[in-house]
């Protein structure tokens, strides 16, 4: 009798477990990345995967991806991938809390490229390695985006940029 109540619980477990058409959880945002894609530049390799989009006042806070982890681990050592990612995760965190305090949206990114969105619908497209004046940028549509440092960044910064009026 345990032995057929096994077998019917595994069947069931199996049969219950066999549906292979899962719903894609960010279907949406894909449709909506890939439709400002086709309005904005069709040229544009935009992914889901691989850009941010912003069109509106953010603060973006550069990330090392999980290659370039490994990079710095084969490269320096896992001690020093240690040390280095807790600075850079007090000094980011530490940012964000500035800039979110000032109610302005921040984003932790690794993504490849971000595209900041212009009030003209033109693009600003930014590759995140390639960028040499910091690691954390400031964006209000209408205004130049403003590259900076997470580390010693400081709250009059962002006051003067985003225009906060006290």
């Amino acid at each position: 009798m345990k032995k057929i109540a096994i077998l019917v619980s595994l069947s069931l477990v199996l049969f219950a477990c066999n549906n292979t058409k899962q719903p894609d959880p960010n279907a949406l945002l894909k449709e909506q990345v890939e439709s400002q894609k086709t309005e904005i530049n069709p040229q544009l390799p935009v992914t889901n995967d691989s850009t941010l989009v912003v069109n509106n006042e953010h603060a973006i806070i550069f990330m090392a991806d999980s290659l370039e982890l490994n990079e710095i681990a084969e490269k320096y050592g896992p001690e020093a991938l240690a040390e280095a990612a807790s600075d850079i995760s007090y000094y980011a965190m530490t940012a964000s809390d500035i800039i979110d305090s000032l109610d302005i949206e921040t984003t932790i990114c690794d993504k490849k490229y971000i595209i900041l969105i212009k009030p003209d619908n033109s693009l600003i497209t930014i590759e995140r390695k390639k960028v040499q004046e910091g690691d954390l940028v400031l964006y209000k549509p209408g205004k130049e985006p403003l590259f900076t440092f997470a580390a010693g960044f400081e709250k009059k910064t962002a006051i003067e940029y985003f225009e906060i009026k006290n």
